[in-house]
């Protein structure tokens, strides 16, 4: 597939036709231990991957290579990350003894999942010889041969998968068309799947389909003709109904679902122009009555808010005058903005160097 990259301050786009031109960099650079402890995230260059614990408020380089994702697996002891390496390769980290192990390689960007109880993975594959794409299963802790669970004709990206894990959320993309569309894998056999579209459109792509619960989900809808931002979309798939929530939604950033599963944090653009990267901010979203509350001022040049795990902050990356990134912790309850890690500007040619405000150990590489 063929892949556009656009730097713009320290921030990347996505020109979506999400389906067709994806960026590893756009996936998951935040994220939560299960207990709140601990947050993993990546410089967003990419660059390293850090490990910042809550309780002692230490800074840890977990690996040094070009990151460009993490996600805490649910029992919270070990981190899944990306490298970027042409496509990405998946490895895992455990905190306990600090090791590392490859899970898989060559992936495109956009094509993987994990299940909600951590034991598998769930990824799709290009079959160069055969044509077509396919859908994949692979435990994470004791690989065995892998599961095939879908096999189509067309490109599929964003798999998300259901808490039984018999259905599968997946943007597709053929020549003339994006669709939304539910993968139903419970009768077990490969050939008994049934690929049923929820929602389609002949120019605009559907990002970061979620689950919020048995029946409904949420979506990000590109915007015609400016596929840098798009609606947020929440579709009941047993009414058949969709409603638009909140506009000008940034689309190659994740959305984030409050673990009570009523709000949605988004990144939003205010008068978004790709020379104007600050003009961002961070609201949350209700899924009930569609109210949009600010959560960073607008014009920020806020971005990326994810959800603790008991819903009462938000970490976040936010970007200086001078383009430098900040990882920020907001607490709901008080309005405090807390300082995790800042990127500091070298004095000499070569970049910007990033440094930590306390102490770093580096753990271990790749």
């Amino acid at each position: 597939m063929r892949r556009t990259r656009c730097r713009i301050g320290w921030q990347y786009l996505i020109p979506l036709v999400l389906l067709a031109a994806a960026l590893p960099g756009c996936y998951e650079l935040i994220s939560w231990s299960a207990n709140g402890r601990y947050i993993a995230f990546c410089e967003p260059d990419p660059g390293r991957l850090w490990l910042w614990d809550g309780r002692s408020e230490r800074l840890q380089v977990v690996c040094d290579n070009d990151m460009v994702m993490c996600r805490f697996l649910p029992w919270g002891k070990e981190i899944l990350y990306g490298v970027e390496n042409n496509d990405v390769n998946l490895y895992t980290f455990r905190l306990d003894t600090g090791k590392h192990r490859k899970v898989v390689a060559d992936l495109a960007p956009l094509t993987y999942d994990v299940s909600p109880n951590g034991q598998y993975l769930y990824y799709i594959v290009e079959l160069e010889e055969d044509g077509g794409f396919q859908l994949r299963r692979r435990r994470l802790w004791h690989p065995s041969q892998d599961q095939e669970l879908y096999t189509g004709p067309h490109a599929m990206t964003f798999p998300a998968v259901s808490a039984d894990e018999t259905r599968f959320l997946l943007s597709v993309e053929s020549d003339d068309r994006h669709a939304l569309c539910l993968l139903d894998v419970k009768e077990g056999a490969r050939e008994a799947a049934r690929l049923d579209t929820l929602a389609e459109d002949a120019d605009r792509g559907f990002a970061w389909p979620t689950w919020v619960d048995e029946e409904r989900i949420f979506y990000i809808l590109a915007r015609e003709g400016d596929e840098k931002v798009g609606t947020l979309c929440l579709h009941d798939m047993k009414e058949k109904a969709t409603s638009a929530l909140c506009e000008d939604v940034v689309t190659y950033l994740r959305p984030s679902l409050r673990p009570d599963r009523k709000r949605v944090a988004v990144t939003v653009a205010d008068d978004f122009d790709v020379t104007e990267t600050e003009a961002t901010h961070i609201a949350s979203v209700d899924l009930e009555d569609g109210k949009v509350t600010g959560l960073t001022p607008e014009g920020s040049n806020t971005s990326m808010g994810v959800f603790s795990p008991d819903g009462r902050r938000v970490a976040y990356f936010a970007g200086s005058d001078d383009g430098l990134a900040g990882l920020h912790v907001l607490d709901l309850e008080t309005g405090e903005h807390k300082v995790i890690w800042q990127e500091e500007a070298e004095e000499e040619e070569g970049g910007p160097v990033r440094v930590a405000a306390e102490s770093v150990r580096s753990l271990s590489g790749v």
